[in-house]
């Protein structure tokens, strides 16, 4: 492209521009959403700052003086990576497990919210001598709390990172993943205690936790919880309290509607106690394997065949209601809806030459007050012109009184607010003056801010005034124009 002829250099131009336009039609981003990027800009606001926290592999960590051997043999996910000449497997679970004493007595949800590692320099990796461990810990103590300070020894990074803590930052909140916290008033209790005793007991091992002749239950019960991290563990179980409010909810709504007797589609009440939940349970067929599984887990799985075997049925009520499964459907067949038909019947070229003369209609009412503009004098190089900008001022009034009661209602009837109607009011004024220059201006902000509804007020505005030829509704992306009828 750069030694080429210019002819070959215009074709390769234009083939870019083709394949950028091409690619920005199809990307659902706004120009003041790439702008941001460019500019290094935030592209939300949030008052919290949430971590990526992967917690499910901590809490194996702490089963595992005590897991069996299935469990053992699950394999545990590390990241690979050269350290020193040599490739070393990375786990988060190392930071906490091998961080400084000084930090003996934090807790895994505060390290997570307050730990930071960093790579040393150079320099420091060359000065860095493994020093005795209590030596270095008595002079670690001296230092800054918040100062960098090494992992202690068997960390893989220890020769080349360092960490530091930073406690009570109340900003930075860890986001779960790895499925949902367990419940404590649901499913497995133990699993609960042995989560929570990983969250907010300090430990390096699973035997920190819990001794070998106690449960995780009376580990949990026998260690003293803070009041914030009593807090915390209400705070987890928020979610399911909602979603069982929202059930019962759906659950007593439900019940109303079947009283009043408000049923779905044909369904009745008489057809739905032909399903007998007895019936459905004893047809399931179950192995000696099932027979002789814990009761609780036969009783769920009962569940959901029996929630699958009633929407199979109640599909069946409503088919044979219409008379789909008769053998002479067609004769005994009743709708039950009346059957729709179309006012006009036309084929795809009729409906397409109706189009296209509605469209030329829809042109020409928007071009049937279209005012004929003299030409203005042409500007001559050097000539100083004062433009008028008077539209700009707050207590700008059109020259005409039915101009301006015109603006008026319309911010009345759009309630715009101060920012809002400092925007239309602006581009209202300039319309209003007669032969005024292109006025260029640029109504920028986040989403939800009204920007929208400050088009809407201004296709209004100029429709009321059979101007609507001088505003043409353009977006870079589908979705934005089709809120505003308009185009990309």
């Amino acid at each position: 492209m750069i030694g080429g002829s210019p002819d070959r250099q215009q074709t390769a131009k234009s083939l870019l521009t083709k394949m950028v336009n091409s690619l920005t039609a199809k990307m659902e981003i706004g120009s003041p959403m790439a702008c941001l990027y460019l500019l290094g800009n935030p592209d939300h606001y949030t008052s919290h700052t949430f971590k990526t926290f992967y917690w499910r592999p901590f809490v194996r960590e702490v089963q595992k003086p005590w897991a069996s051997k299935e469990n053992e043999d699950q394999p545990e996910k590390v990241l690979l990576n050269k350290n020193l000449g040599k490739f070393v497997g990375l786990s988060p679970i190392d930071d906490y497990i091998f961080r400084p004493l000084q930090y003996e007595n934090v807790n895994l949800y505060n390290w997570i919210c307050g730990s930071q590692k960093e790579r040393r320099s150079k320099k420091d990796q060359e000065v860095f001598e493994d020093e005795d461990l209590e030596e270095e810990s008595a002079n670690s103590e001296q230092n800054d709390k918040q100062s960098f300070t090494s992992f202690i020894n068997g960390h893989p990074q220890r020769e080349t990172h360092h960490t530091q803590f930073i406690a009570a930052n109340p900003d930075i909140v860890p986001n779960f993943i790895g499925g949902t916290l367990p419940r404590r008033d649901q499913g497995d209790y133990e699993y609960y205690c042995t989560t929570m005793l990983a969250l907010f007991k300090p430990w390096r091992s699973g035997c920190d936790i819990r001794k070998d002749n106690e449960l995780w239950d009376t580990a949990f019960n026998n260690h003293h919880f803070s009041e914030r991290e009593k807090q915390l563990m209400n705070n987890f179980n928020l979610k399911y309290e909602c979603n069982d409010a929202r059930d019962d909810y759906a659950t007593q709504a439900k019940s109303k509607s079947e009283e009043d007797g408000i049923t779905m589609s044909w369904e009745n009440n008489h057809d739905m106690e032909e399903i007998n939940e007895d019936d459905a349970y004893n047809s399931i067929p179950l192995s000696e394997d099932q027979e002789d599984s814990d009761p609780f887990l036969s009783t769920h799985s009962n569940s959901d065949y029996f929630a699958k075997e009633t929407e199979m049925r109640h599909m069946e009520v409503l088919i044979e209601k219409t008379g789909w499964l008769n053998e002479n459907n067609n004769e005994n067949f009743v709708s039950p809806k009346p059957i729709f038909k179309p006012q006009v019947v036309m084929n795809s070229s009729q409906w397409k030459a109706l189009i296209q003369s509605q469209r030329k209609l829809a042109l020409t009412q928007k071009v049937a007050h279209l005012k004929s503009i003299k030409p203005t004098e042409i500007e001559c190089e050097g000539k100083v012109i004062v433009s008028d900008i008077s539209y700009i001022d707050q207590n700008f009034q059109a020259s005409s009184p039915v101009d301006q009661k015109l603006i008026d209602n319309v911010v009345v009837d759009f309630s715009l607010n101060a920012e809002q109607s400092r925007a239309f009011c602006i581009i209202a004024n300039h319309a209003t003056i007669l032969h005024p220059k292109q006025l260029k201006m640029y109504l920028g902000g986040m989403g939800g801010t009204g920007k929208s509804q400050v088009i809407k007020a201004l296709i209004t505005y100029f429709d009321r005034r059979n101007e609507g030829h001088r505003i043409l509704i353009l977006a870079p992306t589908g979705t934005a124009a089709a809120l505003l009828n308009g185009s990309t």
